[in-house]
């Protein structure tokens, strides 16, 4: 934050400085663009684990079982695929906030500041957790519906 409001760096001149951008909609496309790369790598993997299950699921069919049926393992496990994923970001989080705020504490001190370095608190785990589990969730609903039109 400059000033109270959120900047991006576009880039370094050595004749002018820094040039900063103030556009909220550049970072609302960049946050778009990431969330559907993220829910592309689930789709991904989810893809893959149905091509690896296509004997069972086609036995499956022939016994009866319903989209429905076939759909949920499938879904649980991209739920839980993208918990996983946040409690791996979570702690990587957690390493480098505890790797880092000693020598930050010390850089502001040294311009008379103070700063510290927190762990997100319970709220926000919880929150980002939920929105990991939704976007796995997400990523194979896309993926195990495009299968199944067309297997079946």
């Amino acid at each position: 934050l400059v000033n109270g409001e959120p900047y991006i760096v576009r880039g370094i001149n050595a004749d002018q400085g820094i040039a900063w951008e103030n556009d909220r909609e550049v970072t609302r496309a960049r946050f778009r663009r990431n969330l559907a790369r993220l829910a592309q790598l689930g789709v991904n993997t989810i893809r893959l684990q149905l091509l690896t299950q296509r004997a069972e699921i086609e036995v499956s069919r022939l016994l009866g079982a319903t989209d429905r049926y076939i759909r949920r393992p499938f879904l649980w496990q991209g739920a839980l695929q993208g918990m996983l994923g946040g409690l791996v970001a979570w702690a990587l989080l957690g390493a480098m906030v505890d790797a880092l705020a000693g020598p930050v504490s010390r850089l502001a001190a040294s311009y008379g500041t103070v700063f510290t370095l927190q762990w997100p608190d319970a709220p926000q785990v919880v929150t980002m957790l939920g929105m990991v589990a939704a976007l796995g969730l997400l990523g194979a609903l896309l993926s195990v519906n495009r299968h199944l039109k067309t297997a079946g």
